[in-house]
């Protein structure tokens, strides 16, 4: 498979698992009373953000990319390493890449956030 190939399936799996956490995020957000999510309440309170219900919608989107992008990475990783390295090296190499992307973008969307609501 050519690098096109690759690039084409790792679109198509970012895709397929954001509108899975697209829909997910959505309905939970129609059945629950809570209007405000984990993320979104540890950018709020790590930030001394003031969230509004326009504010929100927005945050939940760019959390779902990060949450997608977070899960989309180690995927992809998983599936098309090659098979001769260490299975028990990449599951660990994709955790800590899990884990650094989902607190880097929470961390990311916090800071934009932030420059935008002092201008």
């Amino acid at each position: 498979m050519n690098i096109f190939g690759y690039i084409a399936i790792a679109i198509l799996i970012f895709v397929l698992v954001f509108i899975f956490l697209r829909l997910f995020t959505i309905v939970k957000y129609k059945m629950s009373t809570d209007e405000i999510s984990v993320p979104l309440k540890y950018i709020k309170n790590k930030y001394k953000l003031k969230i509004r219900e326009r504010r929100s919608k927005r945050l939940r989107l760019y959390i779902d990319i990060v949450n997608t992008l977070s899960i989309t990475v180690p995927i992809y990783l998983v599936l098309f390493i090659d098979s001769k390295v260490n299975r028990i090296l990449i599951y660990g190499i994709s955790l800590v890449i899990f884990i650094l992307v989902l607190i880097g973008g929470y961390n990311l969307i916090g800071i934009i956030e932030k420059r935008k609501e002092e201008k």
